[in-house]
């Protein structure tokens, strides 16, 4: 599993640069190291839009299958529409599937379980 940024290479005034889309979670199949294949992409929000997570693996939480991350999400207009966390499961055989988000009212850097994660996380 990855996450980064979704990009694409376009050119300006005769030359190439990279422009950023939105934040990017992948699975990946790595059977053939030389040539890992993407089997599943997740897609959040659009250029702007940031997590700790793309630079602090401790802003990661990784448990039994669900991943949470803290994200800042800039949406196509480039207005923040949604700050906190969000959640996952994750399954190699299909993906990624949304688990429920919590709303926060500030940047949020880590986070952390207490107790079973059970259900879905209540949205706010």
């Amino acid at each position: 599993m990855g996450i980064g940024y979704d990009t694409d290479v376009v050119v300006e005034y005769g030359r190439p640069r990279v422009q950023t889309k939105g934040m990017k979670l992948a699975i990946f199949d790595v059977a053939d190291v030389n040539n890992p294949k993407e089997l599943f992409v997740e897609i959040i929000g659009g250029p702007g839009s940031y997590s700790e997570a793309l630079y602090n693996h401790k802003a990661v939480v990784f448990h039994q299958g669900t991943l949470v991350l803290p994200v800042h999400v800039v949406g196509n207009n480039a207005k923040t529409v949604f700050q906190g966390a969000m959640s996952y499961r994750v399954d190699k055989q299909t993906g990624f599937s949304s688990m429920g988000n919590v709303s926060l009212l500030k940047t949020v850097i880590r986070l952390i379980i207490i107790g079973p994660l059970v259900g879905k996380l209540d949205a706010h």
